[in-house]
């Protein structure tokens, strides 16, 4: 995947609200209906934090160090 080209109009920016919806409810143990649930502050920290998680495997694994 090293040096691949992913521009505006790749699959990735085209994801349906149902598919996001499946992630949060998957990731965060959720059983959300909408994606306009997803407002308070505590699901934002969850996503984040998953974010974050998932950046520091990443990163550890192209063998960057992270020091925080």
């Amino acid at each position: 995947m090293a040096g691949a080209n992913i521009g505006m109009m790749d699959g990735a920016y085209f994801v349906g609200r149902n598919e996001i919806l499946s992630w949060v409810n998957t990731t965060l143990h959720l059983n959300l209906s909408k994606v306009e649930e997803v407002r308070s502050s505590l699901h934002d920290y969850g996503i984040m934090e998953c974010c974050q998680k998932i950046i520091q495997i990443y990163w550890n694994l192209m063998g960057f160090v992270i020091v925080c």
